[in-house]
């Protein structure tokens, strides 16, 4: 048997899922900067952000790709 991961998607349709999973996550972020701290429903958004960045990481093996980060932010190294 092979260990290789069988391909869901597409280059073209995993690039697509990806451009609306990084639209959506930015719009969750957005939201949870304009409400309070213990307003109701805040941490379902909280969560929706932790499955879209899963998503990421299937998509990509990093689920940190949607993250935004100051430019002078070194990339990540794997392992570390």
């Amino acid at each position: 048997m092979s260990n290789r991961r069988q391909r869901i998607f597409s280059d073209s349709e995993a690039a697509d899922l990806l451009r609306a999973v990084q639209d959506c996550r930015q719009a969750a972020v957005l939201a949870l900067g304009r409400v309070p701290i213990q307003a109701e429903g805040r941490q379902v958004v909280v969560d929706l952000l932790g499955v879209l960045d899963a998503v990421a990481e299937a998509l990509t093996g990093d689920r940190e790709r949607l993250w935004a980060r100051a430019h002078s932010t070194p990339k990540r190294q794997p392992g570390g």
